[in-house]
């Protein structure tokens, strides 16, 4: 499809075709790969003007080093710098979904950068969830609601944490997304444990446990099943 696309110098599909690819190449753990489709993208994506093309690039530029599983995560500066780009573009051309998402990849990316980033990462999942809701988007309102809930949780604020965690099992039970409701019922066992609710807890990863399996999620499914049969205390001293 790329040869495709350079012999027919359709630049626009030449771009879009990069962003797949780099998304594939992510996937796969290439992730020097990655980083030059969507350099090469970017820069067509400027050449034609084209700022829906420009945005989502930088947004997926500010993704691959905002991720905490490669070699480019260190460089978070760099992220957070494509992030704002990409956000500037879509206010401008008033792309509310993407805004949405793109609030909620900066409060993950705040999140995983530690406890003094936390009040950042709450402040942007706050405006996701704001969008999410005027625009009546399900999974984005339960995905933001879910990301508070970790945030106030590693606060140590187990009741707004678990009532936000409510909130979001009731959206992906209704909407029937399994795995993400494996995720929802598993940080509802961990804050469970954290009040040293051990047995319900339990209840709450055997739950967890069935769902991670029938979404196919194995890592995860062994990760509920390890916390079943040997719970974690050391958590509650955290």
């Amino acid at each position: 499809a790329l040869d495709l696309c350079k012999k027919n110098k359709n630049t626009q599909s030449h771009a879009i075709t990069l962003n797949n690819l780099a998304t594939l190449n992510i996937r796969s753990g290439n992730y020097d790969l990655a980083a030059n489709n969507l350099e090469q993208a970017l820069i067509i994506n400027n050449q034609i003007k084209d700022l829906r093309g420009i945005s989502e690039t930088l947004g997926n530029l500010g993704n691959l080093y905002a991720d905490t599983n490669n070699f480019y995560s260190g460089n978070v500066e760099k992220a957070e710098e494509c992030y704002f780009e990409s956000l500037k573009i879509k206010e401008k051309i008033g792309d509310k979904r993407e805004l949405a998402i793109t609030y909620a990849n900066l409060g993950i990316m705040y999140k995983n950068k530690g406890k003094d980033f936390y009040k950042k990462a709450l402040s942007c999942l706050s405006k996701s969830l704001k969008l999410n809701l005027e625009m009546g988007i399900k999974e984005g309102v339960a995905g933001a609601y879910m990301s508070m809930g970790t945030i106030y949780d590693l606060q140590k604020n187990l009741d707004l944490a678990l009532e936000k965690y409510l909130y979001a099992l009731d959206l992906f039970s209704k909407l029937g997304y399994k795995n993400a409701l494996a995720n929802t019922y598993f940080n509802i066992g961990v804050n469970l444990f954290l009040r040293e609710n051990i047995q319900t807890a339990k209840e709450y990863w055997k739950k967890a446990l069935i769902y991670f399996e029938e979404s196919g999620n194995v890592m995860m499914a062994k990760k509920a099943n390890h916390f079943i049969q040997h719970p974690p205390f050391d958590l509650i001293k955290f």
